[in-house]
């Protein structure tokens, strides 16, 4: 059995895309997808999960995941939207 000392620690963010529209909230995105299925536009979905070790400070693993998602998400959203548009 692993030693759980050295377990490495994470700082996780989830975030809901639906048909393009972002949020965090676990409850407004099941929201979101509701009412686009009852306006017969789909629920077009996907759950971007972005993770970094947590290190001694949970400020500068924050930092990481924000410069990665605001170097990287314009090409997450764009294959998200590409992948809807395939259907």
């Amino acid at each position: 059995m692993a030693d759980q000392t050295s377990a490495k620690r994470l700082v996780v963010w989830q975030i809901y895309w639906i048909n393009g529209i972002l949020t965090t909230n676990d409850y407004l995105a099941k929201v979101y997808s509701a009412i686009y299925r009852l306006v017969g536009r789909g629920d077009d979905s996907a759950v971007i999960v972005v993770s970094t070790p947590k290190g001694d400070q949970i400020a500068g693993a924050e930092t990481v995941l924000e410069s990665f998602l605001s170097i990287n998400f314009s090409a997450i959203d764009g294959l998200l939207h590409d992948a809807r548009k395939s259907k």
